[in-house]
């Protein structure tokens, strides 16, 4: 009897739309390139005034929320609201095509400048034992003035006893969610800010034209692990993903990280297009990974 090692891409395209701006002025900082245009073409864009909400999580790696886990969290997210300042700008981040997509464990969600995830661990009495991003925003002042509100929260005690379904004596694991929606819901989006955002107007979306080869990690093909994951990846004008600026943003085994990555960086996409020029992108791209007997 034989293990097969299988590994599937689960390709969804959801192209995202990252800002390039500030509160009140804008800057676009090109990711992968400057757009490639036909000479006398230029890439249409749009732009945009938008809530920034604070929603609870769906799921933590393979764990999905239940409704009542899902307020603890919406009560974690109104006390870090309490003490987030807004930044005086987004800082520079990049216009990118992006439609509205919808990550695993988040709502759906808008712009990338602004959208992201926050990993709260949580001791049984409700003080928080690390914070970390699961996917952060592409605005850095905005990721540095939520973080550090979540921190000022728990000094300031906010997080102590929060009110559980049942008592823990073990550490839980929340996850708070930024994000744009053309409609929030009032019961469980909290509005935190306003922001300017700009992004290409895409005629198409990014598609793969050659897969990058992905490969089950030998050093697990004993312990039979299985392995879901995602990434948020930046595709250049030129078709070709731009890892320095893409993200792991789901992983349940950290020995995946090396075949995931390699897999992008060796894919070839034709970018998203807008007025006939090729212009950056953002997909969310699904890995799954399985090992199995067979005869």
């Amino acid at each position: 009897m034989r293990a097969a090692r299988c590994v599937s891409w689960l390709l969804g395209i959801c192209v995202l739309t990252p800002p390039s701006t500030k509160l009140g002025a804008q800057s676009t900082v090109a990711v992968g390139g400057a757009p490639i245009c036909p000479a006398g073409r230029a890439p249409s864009t749009d732009s945009a005034i938008v809530t920034v909400t604070v929603n609870a999580g769906t799921a933590w790696n393979s764990r999905k929320y239940s409704d009542t886990e899902r307020q603890l969290i919406l009560n974690y997210a109104d006390a870090i609201r309490q003490h987030f300042v807004m930044p005086k700008s987004l800082g520079a981040v990049p216009t990118l095509a992006e439609w509205t997509h919808v990550a695993w464990g988040s709502e759906p969600t808008h712009y990338s400048a602004v959208s992201g995830r926050l990993v709260l661990v949580v001791k049984p009495n409700g003080r928080l034992r690390e914070a970390f991003w699961q996917e952060v925003p592409f605005s850095t002042p905005l990721a540095t003035a939520f973080y550090r509100a979540t921190i000022e929260a728990d000094t300031a005690h906010d997080f102590e006893g929060m009110p559980v379904a049942e008592a823990r004596t073990v550490d839980d694991t929340l996850v708070v969610q930024l994000r744009t929606t053309e409609n929030p819901s009032p019961a469980t989006d909290l509005p935190l800010m306003r922001a300017q955002v700009v992004s290409y107007i895409a005629a198409t979306p990014p598609t793969v034209l050659k897969r990058g080869p992905l490969y089950y990690p030998t050093s697990l093909t004993y312990s039979r692990v299985t392995n879901e994951g995602e990434m948020q990846v930046v595709v250049g004008s030129d078709g070709r993903a731009i890892m320095p600026a893409s993200q792991i943003t789901r992983l349940e085994w950290r020995d995946f990280v090396s075949t995931m990555r390699r897999a992008v960086e060796g894919s070839v996409y034709h970018p998203a297009t807008s007025n006939g020029c090729a212009v950056p992108s953002v997909i969310v791209q699904p890995f799954s990974f399985t090992i199995r007997d067979s005869r």
